[in-house]
């Protein structure tokens, strides 16, 4: 989605939740200087391509932080094109099953360090620049090795991308819709009830996530992307052909040894490398 198709409903959100031009103008602008090729950021900065190259003709998994517990599981398609996306505080989900995410969608708003720990590991890192971030991603930037790409809410600048979203996880789909993904499967994805629970910043996040319904809507009904709940797709799946051998592209994910790298199109960041400034 380009960000000329998005600003429409960008400028209602604004509107809606009363966000500030200027702050998001602000934080998109920082991100952008510091992601630059002479900015400050230390680690290996990605580029879309690296994002299409994961995503494109691929079956994706999009992990939230819903309540409830992951499957035992996460079956590869047919052709053993599965690839799993965390949003935000999922990472540390992934981590404590041994899984280490292909990609991690994230404003900064879950536990940092394990994001920080999973970007080392190899998960390629997509850090989103909005108007209320801006202080957590001055302190928290250059702690990521890499490889690391940015995004942000206000216009894409320099070598951010926006390929539209609000929240994390409708933003992953969008990015998915946009880079060419084959099907999308949302797990422990719960629009009803947020972890933030009942009070006041439940209530908010609730409104947030039911901006975040609306969106993934939208890509359904625009038909060129297949978005189904977790075990909605278990039901869809086509049975698999008598003899032929399960295509389970994420075992590497259900050891319960160390965490592993998910993906051999991202590397980890080497010990002697210097953080620079």
């Amino acid at each position: 989605m380009r960000f000329s198709e998005w600003e429409p409903r960008y400028r209602e959100i604004m509107a809606r939740f009363g966000f500030s031009q200027a702050r998001e103008e602000a934080s998109a602008n920082w991100l952008a200087r510091a992601l630059s090729p002479r900015g400050s950021y230390p680690g290996r900065r990605a580029r879309v391509g690296d994002l299409k190259t994961l995503l494109k003709d691929r079956d994706i998994f999009v992990i939230g932080r819903g309540p409830g517990t992951f499957p035992p599981a996460l079956p590869g398609s047919r052709t053993g094109r599965g690839v799993v996306v965390a949003c935000d505080g999922a990472t540390s989900s992934c981590l404590a099953r041994g899984w280490v995410p292909d990609l991690v969608v994230t404003d900064l708003d879950g536990r940092l360090s394990d994001e920080v720990r999973a970007n080392g590991l190899g998960s390629l890192v997509l850090v989103h620049a909005h108007g209320d971030n801006l202080p957590v991603l001055r302190r928290w930037l250059d702690r990521f090795p890499g490889p690391l790409l940015g995004s942000c809410s206000a216009r894409p600048r320099g070598p951010l991308v926006n390929f539209g979203g609000f929240t994390d996880g409708d933003r992953a789909v969008l990015l998915a819709e946009s880079l060419g993904a084959r099907t999308v499967r949302l797990v422990r994805f719960d629009f009803d009830h947020p972890a933030e629970g009942p009070g006041p910043a439940g209530r908010v996040k609730r409104e947030k996530l039911a901006v975040a319904r609306e969106i993934l809507g939208e890509v359904q009904g625009r038909g060129r992307l297949s978005v189904l709940p977790f075990r909605d797709a278990l039901r869809s799946r086509s049975p698999r052909p008598p003899g032929a051998r399960p295509g389970h592209a994420l075992a590497h994910l259900r050891s319960p040894e160390r965490p592993r790298r998910a993906s051999p199109l991202v590397r980890p960041r080497t010990r002697g490398r210097s953080r620079g400034p």
